[in-house]
């Protein structure tokens, strides 16, 4: 196996880097090439390090936090093909395989090749010129707190139906856990070939989440607005929409790929995961 590896840290959730210093001396203790993200040389820790920008250096990327760590990451993954490996410092983790306990038999676990590739579907869309990807979701939502937004949702240019909402999620199977999720979604195993289409607070009582073919073309066009609407990717606003503005939204031509233990079990997990986050937060 190729023995360079990548450290992607979010040093907010790893105050002191004490789990990325770890980490850092379990591999190279064991013989592995290791780049830090430059992230981490303002918080003291010192070694070779890369940055979105680099060329390809390793295969392998871990990353320590959460969810939101690995979407930060993705697309640069999915652009160099590199598979993530993620350790949850977060508190669902649906994305992330390993918890801090598993730090000492990593390197044992890589060497014994112990991982399965699986690969994610990405979604695609461009605005103004600027073309984006997510590994979650593609959402066009309000701006303005008090006032819904008209959109009509094309499928392979036929009408699906019009809403009056707070806004619209496409989600993946990956993205089904997360925002959608939350909106009222259906969950979506990772290998099932499809986008889940789903208004957010629509003021209709037959709305309901619809699921397409991922080889289906999405039109999102917004038809009434009182104030400017924004497209978020992945949790990130990355521009506004004005009124009569259509978004496309299709499957990326890149894929996503994490390392998942041998024995991993999505639907164990599923059930974990919720049963975690329903807990009330004290």
């Amino acid at each position: 196996m190729n023995t360079a590896i990548g450290i992607y840290t979010n040093c907010d959730k790893d105050v002191g880097l004490t789990v990325t210093s770890k980490l850092y001396s379990v591999l190279t203790n064991s013989g592995f090439d290791v780049y830090l993200h430059k992230d981490v040389a303002a918080h003291g820790l010192t070694g070779k390090y890369f940055d979105e920008s680099s060329k390809k250096l390793f295969d392998t990327l871990l990353t320590v936090g959460g969810d939101g760590t690995i979407l930060r990451i993705a697309s640069f993954c999915a652009e160099h093909n590199i598979s993530i490996l993620g350790i949850n410092l977060g508190h669902v983790g649906f994305l992330t395989e390993l918890e801090l306990s598993a730090l000492n038999m990593l390197p044992q676990l890589l060497r014994d090749n112990e991982f399965v590739h699986e690969k994610r579907t990405l979604l695609s869309c461009e605005l103004f010129g600027r073309h984006f990807t997510a590994l979650n979701d593609i959402v066009v939502s309000r701006q303005s707190a008090d006032r819904m937004i008209g959109v009509e949702v094309y499928v392979d240019g036929r009408l699906a139906d019009k809403y009056n909402c707070d806004g619209y999620i496409v989600s993946t199977p990956t993205g089904s856990t997360a925002y959608s999720l939350s909106a009222g979604g259906c969950v979506l195993s990772p290998n099932v070939k499809a986008f889940s289409l789903l208004p957010i607070n629509s003021h209709s009582l037959h709305s309901r989440p619809i699921v397409v073919d991922d080889d289906s073309q999405i039109l999102v066009s917004v038809i009434s607005a009182s104030d400017k609407c924004c497209l978020i990717t992945d949790g990130q606003t990355v521009g506004q929409i004005d009124k009569n503005q259509k978004i496309k939204i299709v499957k990326s031509n890149k894929e996503l790929v994490f390392l998942r233990l041998k024995n991993s079990n999505f639907y164990e997990k599923l059930l974990s995961k919720l049963n975690t986050w329903s807990v009330t937060l004290g």
